[in-house]
């Protein structure tokens, strides 16, 4: 079974690097998979007002879509301005020996 909470914490380690700017920490810490840290960059710098973190309440609200016994994809949607907008992470994400290993497939607007 997958483990939401350690699947809401890694989350927030990636939202708080983008939020922070510290795009090159993704890469750094393994979390960027089909994307580069530059197209990462560009897609948050694109999208109008300033990126915020949500509460921890918000990190609950992920979609995830099982695919295999031990793997998923997973989309949040991003703040800015302390407001939902549709801006949203897709990751892949694989449960591994009880560890969570996320990796940042898209970021676009749904």
């Amino acid at each position: 079974m997958i483990n939401h909470q350690k699947i809401k914490k890694k989350l927030h380690n990636i939202v708080s690097m983008l939020v922070s700017r510290k795009y090159s920490d993704l890469k750094e810490n393994g979390f960027l998979g089909n994307l580069k840290t530059k197209e990462v960059e560009e897609a948050i710098n694109s999208y109008p007002g300033d990126m915020t973190l949500p509460t921890m309440k918000e990190f609950d609200q992920f979609h995830l879509y099982p695919y295999n016994t031990n793997s998923f994809y997973l989309e949040f949607n991003l703040f800015f301005n302390n407001k939902k907008s549709d801006l949203t992470l897709s990751l892949e994400g694989v449960q591994k020996n009880g560890n969570i290993i996320l990796k940042l497939q898209d970021i676009r607007v749904l």
